[in-house]
């Protein structure tokens, strides 16, 4: 039987940062891998500055997307910074969700300080009860009130250097903040990789997962 796994992210970038070698992984195995962005990703500061141009963002995406091998990449384009749980936007991932028939789901950590991120995934936690395995994973690694309790390891040392390539398609981002991703996400996922017998790993919080 033909497995599908769709990754959810409220942004272009989040997905390559949090799970992009768990997706290139699942690629391997034969999987059809989907990336499903819920925003435009582009933003302005508090003063009305553009920090981030929709355009650019999405052609950065399409080389970041390129490298995973994704089979379907879709974006929603809701205002960065100002998504909203609606019935207009539930029906669009609803659909999403009942067209590709996916196998597993991949999504925001619930406890996430970014409000987006908060809010993609209580909207795909919502409208994805019957889906066997859903997991969340984490974007950025900033202090919570909450825990981020991961519970499951997927070693992606043999991706890790694709993952890598696919984050450093975002130039105009990774310029913004000075190149501080790469040492982040290489930090976390040796951190996890040793926590696991590996020399890299994501880490998990599963939500379900059908072993057998």
């Amino acid at each position: 039987m033909l497995k599908k796994a769709i990754f959810f992210g409220a942004h272009d970038d989040d997905v390559e940062i949090g799970c992009a070698g768990t997706a290139i992984k699942l690629k391997k195995k034969k999987f059809k891998i989907y990336k499903v962005i819920i925003s435009s990703s582009g933003f302005k500061d508090e003063y009305g500055k553009t920090l981030r141009q929709n355009d650019i963002a999405e052609k950065e995406a399409l080389r970041a997307n390129k490298i995973i091998g994704f089979n379907e990449c879709i974006n929603l384009n809701e205002k960065t910074n100002e998504i909203i749980v609606n019935d207009l936007l539930k029906s669009k991932i609803l659909k999403i969700i009942n067209r590709i028939n996916p196998s597993h789901i991949f999504v925001h950590w619930s406890g996430d300080v970014h409000h987006d991120h908060r809010v993609v995934s209580e909207l795909v936690l919502g409208l994805s009860k019957r889906i066997e395995n859903v997991y969340l994973y984490r974007s950025n690694f900033f202090k919570s009130k909450k825990e981020f309790n991961g519970n499951i390891y997927i070693d992606i040392s043999k991706e890790y250097k694709k993952k890598i390539s696919s984050i450093k398609q975002y130039k105009t981002e990774l310029k913004r903040v000075k190149n501080s991703w790469l040492k982040m996400v290489e930090n976390e996922n040796k951190i996890n990789g040793y926590r696991s017998g590996c020399k890299y790993a994501e880490c998990f919080e599963v939500i379900r997962s059908k072993i057998l």
